[in-house]
């Protein structure tokens, strides 16, 4: 009996040797085949003779370019970090200029990326809800993208006002006398498109990395003009909202 006893704590043993062994095998699979992957898109890039269009190329200089420009105006190492947190968070570890590329596309390529990028944030917001959605695409189309790290002052209090944000990931706190944090899918600042003057009555800080669209009084009214049957509603809608409980941005 003693004999078996020993079999068994020996075969017990002996099993959970080989499962550690295949979970190490998994794992040490998965990261060669990463490698692998990199190394194949390396090699492509290399056999086209390194393009500038290609990801080694940009990634490198993207990199280089920033890291020369810091040095030669002698950045303070924390002012550094900040700055390359700021394109990560810009390229979310992919070097492309979104804004580059939309200019290449075709007008209706790129109205189709922009609405599958941004036509729930705008639509959902209140004063744009019930619009026709002619309206709602030329208003896309005049959306642009900004990029803050965590607390990047994006609103000063007592600026003029000039355009209203939209969040498309990230988080907000706008400060006054109870801060309200405002995340992905909300909004902030309005007001002035239904104004076109006024100061921030606020600041907004953000407290994450933030990635924005922000929609100017000028293209807005640019849109607007061509669609002044909307103006009456939605400027209602707006100041209805004004004069809730709610901090409203101007």
């Amino acid at each position: 009996m003693p004999i078996t006893g020993k079999r068994q704590v020996t075969g017990l043993t002996a099993g959970r040797f080989a499962t550690a062994l295949q979970f190490i095998h998994m794992i040490v699979t998965i990261i060669l085949v990463c490698h692998w992957n990199a190394c194949f898109q390396f090699l492509v890039a290399a056999i086209m003779d390194f393009p500038n269009n290609s990801w080694v190329v940009l990634n490198d200089l993207v990199y280089k370019e920033t890291m020369e420009f810091m040095r030669h105006r002698r950045l303070p190492r924390d002012l550094r970090h900040r700055v390359i947190g700021h394109l990560e968070n810009c390229y979310q570890g992919r070097w492309f200029d979104e804004k580059a590329i939309l200019m290449d596309l075709s007008e209706p390529l790129k109205r189709e990326v922009v609405r599958h990028n941004c036509v729930s944030l705008v639509s959902s917001i209140p004063m744009f809800k019930d619009t026709n959605t002619f309206f709602i695409s030329e208003l896309l189309m005049e959306l642009q993208l900004e990029n803050y790290q965590n607390n990047d002052l994006i609103i000063r209090k007592g600026d003029q006002g000039d355009c209203m944000y939209f969040i498309e990931r990230g988080t907000v706190k706008v400060q006054c006398d109870k801060d309200i944090l405002l995340s992905d899918g909300d909004f902030f600042g309005e007001m002035c498109l239904i104004t076109g003057k006024g100061k921030r009555n606020a600041n907004v800080l953000a407290v994450s990395p933030c990635r924005l669209y922000s929609l100017s009084y000028p293209d807005y009214r640019k849109v607007l003009k061509h669609f002044p049957e909307l103006e009456e509603k939605i400027n209602a809608v707006a100041k209805q909202r004004a004069q809730k409980p709610v901090i409203r941005m101007t």
